[in-house]
């Protein structure tokens, strides 16, 4: 499976850059939209692991249980905010790394799979803790 090659050059066209100023994406992303989203996902994971504004409270409450801090703490922020953005970053790695498999085809399908299933059933987990 290869990244289409409208996906890896985005701004081919002027037709394709209004289409994704106006909506996102453009018509060319439909004809492979794995690897569209495989290309858009990673930086943005990055990005946002970068701007985090605030913590998923399960997070932060699993950081007191673990180092004993009091809830508002500096050190108990600092260190809920590095454990939150080490995450993001490893969801961004497994991403990469399917991204990859996906477009060498150097993985088997099994390979894919089970990388596909553990990056999905992470974003998943996360999902409604990736806005600002």
């Amino acid at each position: 499976m290869q990244i289409s090659s409208y996906a890896k050059k985005p701004f081919k066209s002027l037709k394709h850059c209004i289409q994704r100023i106006r909506r996102g994406y453009c018509d060319a992303d439909l004809l492979d939209m794995g690897g569209w989203f495989l290309w858009v996902i990673v930086p943005m994971l990055r990005k946002f692991s970068e701007t985090i504004p605030s913590l998923p409270m399960w997070l932060y409450e699993q950081c007191i249980a673990e180092t004993g801090y009091e809830s508002g703490s500096d050190e108990l922020n600092k260190i809920c905010y590095q454990k939150w953005k080490t995450m993001l970053n490893e969801l961004a790695d497994k991403f990469e790394k399917l991204e990859s498999l996906y477009d060498d085809d150097s993985g088997t399908f099994h390979q894919q799979e089970a990388l596909k299933n553990e990056c999905f059933k992470t974003f998943s987990e996360y999902f409604f803790e990736l806005y600002l």
